[in-house]
């Protein structure tokens, strides 16, 4: 299983010290969260990934998905068709938003798309759904990213993952303490990611990276 750890970008000079720190680190990939930013510029993260010795994700969390970017559908799909313009990243589309894009362009670069699906109040009923509208798409990456309110929900989406088949790769988190184990051992489950912090948490439950090398070491 492939380790993610985010970061959030406030600068560009902020952000190449927390890349250092990154590309030394034993993660696979790096996230860069933009939705804290009050303003970024596309040639500075063209910069700061040229600078990355691991595949960057560009995320813009919205407000809807957990994160702090305050934005309708229209101001979040301009800003995301933006980061294409950034070279040899990936790139986090928010399934919500998506669904209500008119520029049609993002189409091509599903390749090197992650459509997300976050919850931060429950687990829903219909995961298989949610599933299927992300694999319309077909991008590198579906994730789906939910609160349990048992254990019982922790075992439902993991199992979703299991059940879901798709050529697109997967990621699968129950989140807070209760759904921890998720990031653990959701490669038994088809899930191909996970993310942990180095110096940043961007979720509830996320592992230290340090921590979670042990575990995973553990299960290999």
């Amino acid at each position: 299983m492939k380790i993610i750890c985010p970061f959030f970008y406030l600068n560009l000079n902020d952000a190449l010290e927390e890349l250092k720190a990154m590309n030394e680190s034993a993660c696979d990939l790096i996230e860069i969260r933009l939705d804290r930013a009050k303003a970024y510029k596309i040639e500075d993260l063209i910069q700061l990934v040229a600078h990355a010795k691991k595949k960057c994700i560009l995320t813009l969390r919205s407000k809807q998905d957990g994160g702090e970017a305050n934005m309708d559908h229209a101001v979040y799909e301009k800003k995301i068709i933006e980061l294409f313009q950034v070279p040899d990243v990936i790139v986090d589309l928010e399934l919500l938003h998506l669904q209500h894009f008119q520029d049609t362009r993002f189409k091509q670069y599903l390749d090197r798309c992650i459509i997300s699906y976050h919850n931060f109040n429950k687990t829903p009923d219909n995961l298989n759904e949610i599933w299927k509208q992300m694999d319309i798409y077909q991008p590198y990456i579906e994730k789906v990213a939910c609160m349990p309110q048992s254990k019982e929900d922790v075992l439902t989406l993991l199992l979703s993952c299991y059940e879901h088949k798709t050529i697109s790769k997967k990621c699968a988190i129950s989140m807070s303490d209760m759904g921890m184990i998720s990031r653990i051992i959701g490669e038994m489950f088809g899930s191909e990611y996970t993310f942990c912090s180095l110096t940043t948490s961007s979720a509830p439950g996320q592992l230290p990276l340090e921590k979670m090398v042990e575990y995973l070491n553990i299960l290999d």
